[in-house]
């Protein structure tokens, strides 16, 4: 029996309404998805990839169809083509609540579902374009921007399938790219600077003095006469030149970490890893602060030193816990044997 246009159009609006549900239950906030019935599959990844390429293909024969001009004719088709991706947006939605972070990490669960919620508020958009076309008042502009809204269902479900086929480690190994990046934003610097401190002292290496108020009290001229004082800093430069070369080894640790890992590496590990780097950059960059703008070791600095010491027991810790390769333990110990020559 031939569909009605007015039985496209209520297909329309509850498939609208469906979105907007599951777009409200895949928020981080949302404690709704443990309502949602999930799919009972083998290998949830694997389904979310064939299920995002069949949403890019009845995305694309939905903006073919739903064309002003020929739409009027070709109700039976349109409904057919949408109600094809709702029932796979049904069925990627139900592979959410099997996803177990405890195998693929939480970091990686939280950004597939992140890629999901994206696809699902693309197709939001794309119900809201296709009611607009399905009107009688409908114009060019509408058509197009149904268009829009497919080119961002295809790139989200792109996005998707890339992150699949990254997997857990490989996102993981993202995240660390990251984290070498960031500690070498400031060790150029801190090289240059450790070398040599007293070519610095007339200079703030971070501008902090450029936020400080032009009309400040002048500092005293005993004061000024005591810092006018040499100092010895070389046990400064010792200490600097020692992290210096602690936080090479670092890096060298963090770029191992991609092939050190096997593919069995359970989630609660990964997840351990990206939060122990998460405070080791932090404590990296808080160190070389402190060494450069105070240019002494007190107890805080210590502090960070023992926090970055910690973490990358703790990395390595992990890594031969994950292994059975003998030859990767035992690089693992090397390399914690030549980073501990400097405690």
């Amino acid at each position: 029996m031939s569909k009605t246009h007015s039985e496209l159009l209520s297909l329309i609006d509850s498939y609208q309404e469906a979105l907007e549900y599951w777009t409200k239950c895949l928020e981080p906030s949302s404690k709704e998805l443990s309502q949602i019935k999930a799919a009972k599959v083998d290998d949830p990844l694997e389904e979310l990839s064939k299920l995002s390429k069949l949403i890019k293909a009845h995305t694309t024969k939905v903006g073919i169809i739903f064309k002003p001009e020929t739409l009027k004719n070709q109700n039976d088709a349109a409904f057919s083509t949408l109600l094809k991706l709702s029932e796979t947006i049904i069925l990627i939605v139900s592979i959410i609540p099997q996803l177990d972070s405890k195998k693929l990490s939480q970091i990686y669960q939280d950004e597939l579902v992140n890629v999901l919620r994206l696809i699902i508020h693309a197709n939001v958009n794309l119900a809201k374009e296709l009611r607009n076309l399905s009107s009688e008042d409908s114009n060019e502009n509408e058509s197009n921007d149904r268009l829009i809204s497919v080119g961002q269902i295809w790139s989200s479900c792109d996005e998707l399938l890339l992150l699949i086929q990254k997997a857990p480690l490989g996102y993981l190994s993202d995240k660390t790219k990251q984290t070498i990046s960031l500690i070498e934003d400031g060790l150029e610097e801190f090289e240059e600077w450790a070398e040599n401190p007293e070519d610095f002292d007339d200079e703030d290496p971070f501008g902090f003095s450029d936020d400080e108020s032009d009309d400040e009290e002048e500092t005293p001229a005993d004061s000024k006469d005591e810092e006018d004082e040499p100092k010895d800093k070389s046990k400064l430069i010792e200490y600097s030149k020692k992290w210096l070369s602690k936080i090479k080894l670092i890096k060298l640790l963090l770029k191992s970490l991609a092939k050190s890992l096997p593919s069995s590496t359970p989630g609660t590990q990964i997840d351990n890893i990206y939060q122990v780097e998460r405070q080791l950059v932090k404590s990296v960059d808080q160190i070389i602060v402190d060494l450069m703008l105070d240019q002494q070791v007190d107890e805080e600095t210590e502090e960070y030193a023992t926090q970055i010491d910690k973490a990358c027991a703790k990395i390595v810790k992990i890594v031969k816990q994950a292994n059975s390769n003998e030859s990767k333990i035992k690089w693992c110990n090397d390399w914690h044997s030549k980073y501990n020559e400097y405690i």
